[in-house]
């Protein structure tokens, strides 16, 4: 039996801005791709509205009155395979503004189009976290197994990390420092880990804590993934705000969807 599937909002590309009635083309185009959307997930219940007023604010209207909405999906054009999301006001907004999961899918690429990104280390079709192991984030860890679990997939968390300040070039003097700091830190990642994969056992977890810098790191090993999760910290930030230098990064260059998960 195929696992229940959650209720998701998700964004139609339809005249959100344009006051007045809808026009009959843009219903009609609503009313194929929800036929389509059905015909090509057995099981799938769609269902289609069409707002009026501020795109950002008319999602956030339509999750709330959903009530159940676990999800919301935002689609975008691709600007070729380096460029992912092209996060404007409305993306912004709606991260800050939902307290949802959010996301991210641009539209697929012809073959060969842009600039290709080497495949990661991993298999095609892992999802893959990216865990700050200063804040691990529970609503992330949460959302990456729960997903990893109800498609089957393998997880794959992966930490960047630098050598702490002050120590210069001694990993150029030392290398064994390296290999000692890199152990240490995926032992704590293994120890964060521990609870989740007790939890979600059918979930084939690796860990990987990697030396670098987080957002190169993340789009690196996000290549041929089908999810890369990411987290969001709120507090501090006020609705609308800006996102981290980690989340915008890979927003705009990973070819993967995204989710983004808020905490805090």
């Amino acid at each position: 039996m195929p696992p229940p599937r959650r209720p998701v909002a998700r964004h139609s590309r339809g005249p959100l801005h344009r006051p007045g009635p809808s026009s009959a083309s843009t219903a009609a185009l609503l009313r194929q791709g929800a036929k389509e959307a059905e015909r090509d997930h057995e099981g799938l219940v769609v269902t289609v509205e069409e707002r009026t007023g501020r795109p950002a604010a008319e999602l956030a209207g339509a999750v709330d009155d959903i009530g159940r909405t676990q999800l919301l999906v935002l689609g975008s054009r691709g600007l070729g395979s380096l460029a992912g999301f092209v996060l404007g006001s409305v993306g912004l907004s709606v991260l800050h503004d939902v307290r949802r999961p959010v996301v991210y899918v641009r539209s697929a690429e012809p073959a060969g189009a842009g600039d290709a990104v080497a495949a990661g280390p991993g298999a095609a079709g892992d999802v893959v976290l990216g865990l700050d192991l200063e804040r691990p984030a529970p609503p992330a860890l949460e959302f990456a197994f729960r997903e990893a679990a109800l498609g089957h997939s393998a997880l794959r968390v992966v930490h960047a990390w630098h050598m702490p300040v002050g120590f210069g070039q001694a990993e150029i003097m030392d290398p064994g420092l390296v290999q000692e700091i890199g152990d240490g830190t995926e032992r704590e990642l293994l120890t964060v880990l521990a609870p989740w994969t007790e939890r979600f056992p059918s979930v084939k977890t690796t860990a990987e804590a990697v030396m670098g810098s987080p957002a190169v790191q993340l789009v690196y090993a996000s290549a041929g993934a089908s999810l890369l999760v990411v987290g969001l910290l709120l507090r501090g930030h006020p609705p609308g705000g800006r996102v981290g230098p980690v989340t915008g990064a890979v927003l705009h260059h990973v070819s993967a969807p995204v989710a983004v998960v808020p905490h805090g």
